[in-house]
């Protein structure tokens, strides 16, 4: 594994109904998309259900899959952060473990991931989201873009980060903050960024990333990126956008 290897980190909190298929589709793309350098990372953050059971299923299948096993929920960004400590090369990519990504993104993420520093991806098919929803995120993301002077379709959405940069970069937010956080620093770094899409497996039924602590980190998030863009040295570039054909 080097600086041509893409990393895929599967995370699993109570999915045992769909953490199997998430891992067989991005099998099968990583198949027909002929991709050799790569390796899968799985983690069960601590579920109360029987996602580690179908983990242990999948990793009998598979022997090269890496199982980050948390006896307790630690949160998305701590899964992040222990795959980072690992000091590898490449790029990686977070692969939910509800199995919401389809072929296309996925596919799409695979064949571009190395076509620009940082790809970042949108959904097309917002309609399998609430109206509620997608006017709150609408807001928030174009509120951050306009602050922050980044322009992107969705700060949260799927994307490839490149492992050295964002090893560079202090996170100090969780839930969805932390996308943001990371984001907009690689944003406002030198670097080069492209945009791709896909669409969502499945409607979304329930939601847990709106909440009041999600609020909380809003704010949290603000106040830091306000200090660290405006006030700081680091974050005073902006990256160059590549137009790929995706």
């Amino acid at each position: 594994m080097g600086e041509n290897t893409l990393h895929f980190v599967i995370s699993g909190y109570n999915q045992e109904k769909y953490i199997g298929n998430t891992f067989a589709r991005l099998k099968k793309v990583i198949n027909e998309t002929n991709l050799k350098d790569y390796k899968i990372y799985i983690s069960n953050d601590g579920s109360k259900d029987n996602t580690r059971e179908e983990i242990l299923k999948i990793i009998e299948t598979d022997n090269e899959v890496e199982f980050f096993d948390f006896k307790k929920n630690i949160g998305l960004n701590k899964t992040i952060e222990f795959f980072l400590s690992k000091n590898l090369k490449g790029k990686f990519t977070h692969i939910p473990g509800d199995d919401d990504l389809d072929e296309i993104f996925l596919r799409n993420l695979i064949l571009n991931s190395f076509k620009a520093d940082f790809v970042s991806g949108f959904f097309i098919n917002k309609e399998f989201r609430s109206a509620f929803r997608n006017i709150l995120s609408s807001i928030y993301n174009t509120s951050m873009c306009f602050l922050f002077g980044v322009y992107v379709n969705y700060l949260q959405g799927p994307g490839v980060w490149p492992i050295e940069k964002v090893n560079d970069i202090k996170i100090h937010t969780k839930q969805i903050c932390f996308w943001t956080e990371l984001n907009i620093k690689l944003l406002r770094s030198e670097i080069t960024y492209t945009e791709t899409y896909g669409y969502m497996n499945r409607p979304v039924t329930a939601s847990t990333s709106l909440n009041i602590s999600s609020f909380i980190e809003i704010f949290k998030v603000l106040r830091i990126l306000i200090k660290d863009v405006y006030f700081g040295k680091k974050y005073k570039n902006k990256a160059k956008r590549l137009i790929i054909d995706n």
